[in-house]
């Protein structure tokens, strides 16, 4: 039996990076209805932001806000539309 060693391939995130990631994932579930939307918006690429939303809220700081303020602009657009129908 081998000793127990640690992965060179360590796939943990980086703490700023986790609290990102976090953070972005709990305004997509209150944004969009839920966990199942918010976790279609966050994965699926917004022209706008030229990708998908959770890589780039988690890639820096500036990322979390431009995807931030993205999901808010959309979600006040859909509140909108489902007002006026």
């Amino acid at each position: 039996m081998r000793p127990f060693r640690k992965q060179s391939g360590d796939l943990r995130l980086r703490p700023k990076a986790a609290r990102r990631q976090y953070e972005i994932t709990q305004l997509a579930f209150l944004l969009f209805g839920g966990r199942l939307g918010g976790a279609t918006m966050l994965n699926t690429p917004q022209p706008t932001l030229g990708g998908a939303p959770l890589a780039i809220a988690m890639a820096s700081p500036e990322g979390f806000i431009e995807v931030a303020r993205t999901m808010r602009r959309i979600a006040l657009t859909l509140a909108r539309e489902s007002k006026d129908h």
